[in-house]
This record gives C-alpha cells, structure tokens and sequence, in this order.
C-alpha cells in the first residue's frame, strides 16, 4: 500500500469516533485529489452493521447491509459482489495500520467473506478490535455500544465460549456505565442487556438479573421502554409467580401513564394495558379494562373535526335532479332514482385517489393509525400500506356515497314529493314488488319509504335495514350462495353474517354496486349501517345516511334474475 493512501487512510481515523465518520472523511479527500483507490476504502466504512433483531435485512443482506438502494442497484454494493482487488485492499491496510475502528471493520468484513485459508483468524481479530472499541473509555457511547454486541456476537459465532464470557462482562460493565453516565438514554442500556439475554446461560455474566430489574425501574416512565425492559427481565426470573409480578407491574406502568393522560392518549395506553393483559393471561385485569374504555366517551377524547367544501356547478346539479323526477309520475321517478349511481362511485377511481393520497401525502401512509367504532371500540390497527390503503378506499366510497345522498338523491326524492305529491305507503309497496321482494317484504320497505318521506330518518333507518338483509340473503340463496352455516360438534348452526354473503355475491352482482353495498351495510371501514343499527350502536341515523337505505332498497327492486340462457352463455 502505498505512503498517499496509508496517509489518507490515518489521517481520515485521526479524529474519527464512528466507522461512517471514517468513510465521510476518505470521501473528502478524494474530491480533494486523493488516490483514486481510496474509493474502494471509503466502501467498506460505509457498510451500515444491521441490528440483530432486523431478522428480514440480516436474512437478506447479512450483518453488512448498503446505506443506499437504488432501483438499479445498492452503494456500497452488496458484500459478496466486492471484487478481489479491493478484497486484497482491506486485508493489506488491516496488516499495515493499528486502529481499532480500521481492524473492526476489514477483518469482520474479510471473515463474512470466508477470505482466506483460515478465515477465522480475521474473525478473532475483528473480535479483538471492537472489544478496544469498547472498552477504551471514549464517549463515543453508540459505537462502543455496538462495538462490543458485535465483538459477543463474533466470538458466540466462533463457539469461543471463553472469549464470549470475557466480552459479555465487558457489555454488562458498559450497560451500567451507560445507566449510571446516560440516565437519560436508558435506550442504550436495553440494547446491550437485550445482547446479553440472547446470548446463551453459559455465557451469561453475573448480575445480569440484577441490572435488568435496574432496568425497569430507570424506565419506569416510558410506557413503551418499560415493555421491553419487562420483556428482559421476564425471559432471566427463575420462575412462575415472579414472571406474573413482573407482568403485573408492566401493567400498573400503563395504567398509572393512562391516569395521567387526557384524549386520544388515554384511550390508547389503556388499549395497550388490556392487551398486555390478554397476551399474558391476566384474566381478573381484563374484564375491568374493558368496562374503563366503554365508559370513555366522545367528549373524553378530545377529538376535533375538520370541514372543507368542494365548489360543483349548482346548475349540474339542478339537471341531474330534474332528470330523475322526470315527468310523469312519483313510482317512476322514484325507479329512477334507484338507478342511479352507485353512490359510492367507480372503486376504481376509488383506489387510484387513495394511491394518489398515499403518493401525495406519504406522512400519513408512515404511522400506524387506530381506527375507533361506536362505543370506543378499535375497528382496526392499521400498520401494513396495504391496510392503510384498504381504509383509505373505503374512506373514499363512504365520502362518496354521503356526497350523493345529501346533493342528488335526498333533493330528488324532496323534489318528487314536491312535483307529484306524498304516495300513500302501499302504492310504494306495489311498485317495490319484484322476484327478489314479495308482498310482505315490500309492505314494510313501502311503510319504511313513506316514513323517510315524512321526515322519520331514524325510524325508516331502523325499519328498512332488516329487510334489506332479508333481500339480499334472499338475492344469493336464488343464485347458490350458502346463507346458512350448519352445527359442527357442540357448536350450533345458524345463518352466514351478511359481509361473508356480500363477499360470496362477487361476479353476481355489477361488482360497482356489490361494493356499494358492502359499504354502506357491513364494511366495518366503510358507512356500516347494517352492523351499527343491528348492533344498537348509533344514537340516530342521519338524513344522508337513510336516504342511502332508501335508495338502495329502490335500487333492490329492480334487481332481475338472469335469464337462464343469458347465464349459461
């Protein structure tokens, strides 16, 4: 190696702490005019050391994984494609230069390699510099941090039980460094307690139990720090009923934080109390954890609403309307308006806004979202994109659907009255008749109409869900959809919840008007109005939303059976 390049390379340690600062420093110098070989040597320092626990990255790129990826490829490159000239690059300046950082990073880069006859000798020796990095009293916290996890999961790798056991009392010596010197980082006292339970009893130090109940009590006040201490000192207590104290007093921790929380805050420390207590089997806790979160109401969580309006030519409106009343009679009028949609919109305009959302406004697409129902309940947990994309469709469907109910089809229906008059109740029902809906059915759904008509949301609401179900279960039994579900074992028979059937009815009913209907009754992302009235969970059905029954009960009505030589085609 010659004098330019060993003078970059000490020149670039000198006052280096970390292996990036090294890598930083070696890219400057060659903007600077260094030697071009340099390059090679700034790589191996920029290689980011993946966490033990990034099980999907460490399985897929190894310990050493790229800072960068690109769709056409990854800086540094991956390990196993770095040519054999730079390979020989490392392993000379490892020979020639004695520097910790320099010897940790090329002898470990060198043993995951396997370069060399005896390659754990890069492996011992990559041991021996990070326990210098550890152990050499800087403040350079993080990296002796890590330099020591890595020299433990080395000599572990190696079975070099006698080096393994020195090292992890250097890490438990640096863990209580750390809590005594950073109390205030208690994070970092974790991590290398978390190394030293994933490392076998034998090589386990003395004291390991002591500092993790030190632990707990250094994050008493971080709910989240607090679970992972439990988690530690759970997996080192010999037995049962310390293990139960240990989860106990995790729970206590979240129920003391949600005593002093107000609003959305609360609500979710008291969700993580109760699943805690459902994880780990403490049966008295939960029943009483559920009863506090029922008692929580809407005013309790502080919540804020948000308006906007969207600007639509009022004279587009006004046409559409008085083409659904038309000119000839209220039944008439009333088919058409039932035609007319869905509500909801193409689902595919659907999604591609919810991906034009998630593209335009990534942040919201980053952070786990907790959806809440009626009664406080958590409808869903939405941690995957593909979860947040779901809901955000059904966001678009129900926004859609609301959006037609109050600017089209309640005014249609106001205007029809207007123009034609109040029908009585069973020239509704007539006109309701169909394959799908006898004279029973249709006498309570014309009944339902007219009370809509006279201003009685909720009650139509109330009287129209029922038998819109009933149509619909009546609508797939027709076409060979199983309603009902037979007793198996102890367990009794019964029918199919109605989103299993609406999911079945697929490639049945025009897939835009299926997904109207999913949302407006059983989508629990969606309107859900079936679920919420049967359910005895809304207080009073809006105007906007029972005017999405009436119309779907209309748009029912005209549903026919296909001919059976239209279905045999």
């Amino acid at each position: 190696m010659d004098e330019p390049t060993v003078a970059a390379l000490e020149a670039a340690l000198a006052s280096a702490t970390h292996w990036h600062e090294v890598g930083s420093a070696l890219r400057v110098a060659i903007k600077s005019g260094g030697p071009a070989v340099l390059a090679s040597h700034a790589a191996a320092f920029d290689y980011m050391l993946v966490d033990r626990d990034n099980e999907a990255l460490r399985d897929r790129v190894g310990p050493f994984g790229p800072v960068y990826e690109f769709a056409v490829g990854t800086y540094p490159m991956p390990l196993a494609q770095i040519p054999e000239e730079a390979l020989a690059q490392w392993d000379e300046a490892a020979s020639q230069i004695d520097a910790p950082l320099l010897g940790s990073r090329y002898h470990d880069l060198l043993w995951c390699r396997r370069r060399g006859a005896r390659p754990d000798r890069h492996a011992k020796a990559a041991i021996d510099a990070y326990a210098r990095l550890g152990t050499d009293g800087s403040d350079a916290f993080l990296t002796r941090t890590h330099a020591l996890l890595r020299a433990l999961e080395l000599a572990l790798e190696l079975g070099d039980v006698p080096h393994a056991t020195r090292i992890g009392v250097a890490v438990l010596e640096r863990a209580r460094e750390a809590i005594t010197h950073e109390p205030e980082h208690p994070g970092i006292y974790l991590t290398l307690l978390e190394g030293l339970v994933a490392a076998p009893s034998s090589v386990r130090p003395t004291g390991l139990l002591e500092a993790a109940l030190e632990g707990e009590v250094a994050c008493a006040d971080d709910g989240y720090l607090g679970d992972a201490a439990a988690d530690l000192l759970v997996a080192l207590l010999p037995d049962g009923a310390s293990r139960d104290a240990a989860r106990r007093r995790q729970l206590a921790r979240w129920r003391d934080a949600a005593s002093r929380a107000t609003g959305l805050a609360r609500m979710s420390h008291m969700r993580r109390g109760l699943e805690l207590a459902t994880t780990h089997g403490l049966t008295d806790e939960v029943n009483g954890l559920r009863l506090e979160l029922q008692a929580i109401r809407d005013d309790d969580l502080e919540l804020k609403s948000f308006a906007t309006s969207v600007e639509i030519p009022r004279h587009l409106l006004e046409e559409t309307i008085a083409n659904l009343v038309g000119e000839d009679d209220f039944i008439s009028a009333f088919r058409r308006i039932g035609s007319y949609g869905p509500p909801s919109g193409d689902p595919a305009a659907a999604a591609r806004l919810a991906e034009e959302i998630r593209r335009d406004a990534p942040l919201m697409f980053l952070v786990t979202h907790q959806v809440l129902g009626p009664e406080n309940t958590t409808v869903a947990i939405l941690e995957t994109d593909d979860d947040k994309l779901r809901a955000q469709i059904s966001k678009q469907q129900s926004m859609q659907s609301l959006f037609s109910a109050a600017a089209l089809i309640d005014p249609a229906l106001v205007a029809a009255v207007d123009k034609y008059g109040l029908p009585d109740a069973d020239v509704i029902a007539s006109a309701l008749v169909s394959p799908l809906i006898d004279e029973q059915v249709s006498s309570v759904i014309g009944a339902a109409v007219r009370r809509f008509l006279t201003g009685d949301h909720d009650g139509s609401a109330h009287q129209l869900t029922p038998r819109l179900e009933k149509v619909i279960r009546r609508a797939a039994r027709q076409v060979g959809v199983v309603v009902t579900r037979q007793p198996s074992g102890g367990k009794p028979g019964g029918v199919r919840n109605l989103g299993m059937i609406l999911a079945d009815l697929d490639g049945v009913i025009p897939e835009p008007w299926r997904r109207y209907l999913c949302n407006l009754l059983t989508d629990e992302l969606g309107i859900n109005l079936r679920n919420r009235i049967a359910h005895g969970l809304v207080e009073s059905v809006s105007r906007e939303e029972a005017v999405l029954l009436v119309h779907a009960a209309a748009w029912l009505s005209l549903l026919r059976p296909m001919p059976e030589s239209v279905a045999a085609s």
